[in-house]
């Protein structure tokens, strides 16, 4: 959403103060951008506190452009100690979803993990930039991205990142699939 607008421009250096009217623009910035999707995918993000289940607003997945993983953007969640977070998407099969993740947390207590139908798997500690990809089957497939901090340690950035979320779909053949559901 790009939206335009008229203002000032002030401009400070140890030279001189310029203050200029200027048009400008603000471009509100969403998950979807940070995770560069191209193919639609509606996002839902929410945090609480583990043990009170209140709500945790400051958690929420947001778009971040200091870590990211093609040099442009990516998304961030930042929580503090017993905090969770989930970020949660609907992908339609068949089609083959890579996605590219980093964590900055407490190794082996905090853990930044991804469930989908037939798959789930987590990182921990401090990690890189890593791919993952997976198959999902025909259909509305669930997926989603967690954090749950569980320490009370400052290790880390306490910190966890989601970039270049690809789905492509798998072309499907009827009689194949025909052929299948007869058996």
């Amino acid at each position: 959403m790009k939206s335009s607008f008229q203002g000032f421009l002030l401009i400070e250096s140890a030279v001189a103060l310029i203050l200029l009217n200027v048009p400008w623009s603000l471009t509100a910035q969403t998950i979807a951008d940070g995770v560069d999707n191209p193919s639609g995918i509606t996002f839902t993000t929410s945090a609480a506190d583990r043990e009170t289940e209140v709500d945790y607003p400051a958690g929420n997945w947001t778009y971040d452009t200091t870590t990211t993983y093609d040099g442009v953007d990516s998304i961030r969640s930042t929580l503090d100690d017993k905090k969770y977070s989930v970020l949660d998407a609907e992908v339609q099969g068949p089609a083959t979803l890579s996605f590219r993740w980093k964590s900055s947390l407490e190794q082996y207590f905090d853990t930044f993990g991804f469930n989908a139908p037939g798959y789930s798997f987590s990182i921990t500690g401090e990690q890189d930039w890593q791919q993952r990809s997976i198959e999902l089957d025909c259909g509305l497939q669930n997926i989603s991205w967690y954090i749950n901090r569980d320490t009370t340690s400052v290790t880390g950035l306490r910190s966890a990142w989601i970039d270049n979320i690809v789905v492509t779909p798998i072309p499907t053949k009827p009689e194949l699939q025909q052929a299948l559901e007869n058996n």
